[in-house]
């Protein structure tokens, strides 16, 4: 990332499952404390978050010109679905072609600073828009000790 050019964006896609979670257990990372596949599923889609605006943070830090953005596709009728109790409900769901919409507005708007959420303007579905995120994708201790803890398991650091 140190040799990138200027201007140039990363993009982490989450999920609104996100807004579902308040926290990361970080003292259960390794599921040895027990393992629930939806709460783990929103936490780590709030980890996408956390992880994405502590990159967005540190290359500020380190005045560099890139940026970090979010995005999440809404609830899109695609295959992820099937096989879940979701599968039956994918008429309420918007088009794949809609749910990629955001990916493509955080990767090329210009009005993005850094550290946005990008999401379906409805609840699942929509024309994309910048959202505020959850609460807890802001918790900067939060993404500082999933950081570190990322830093811990790759043996990397930036």
């Amino acid at each position: 990332l140190e040799s990138a050019d200027d201007g140039a964006r990363v993009v982490n896609v989450s999920s609104g499952a996100a807004f579902l979670s308040f926290g990361i257990d970080f003292d259960n990372l390794d599921a040895k404390n027990g393992y629930n596949k939806w709460t783990r599923y929103c936490e780590s889609k709030l980890g996408n978050l956390l992880f994405t605006n502590a990159l967005n943070r540190r290359f500020k830090q380190k005045n560099m010109d890139i940026e970090a953005v979010s995005c999440h596709p809404g609830y899109s009728a695609t295959n992820l679905q099937h096989g879940t109790i979701f599968s039956g409900i994918n008429v309420l769901a918007q088009s794949a072609e809609m749910g990629c919409l955001p990916t493509v507005m955080a990767a090329l708007d210009e009005n993005l600073s850094g550290g946005e959420l990008v999401g379906p303007a409805g609840i699942g579905w929509g024309y994309p828009i910048v959202h505020p995120g959850p609460p807890a994708a802001n918790d900067e201790k939060a993404q500082d000790t999933l950081w570190k803890k990322a830093e811990e398991a790759t043996k990397l650091s930036f």
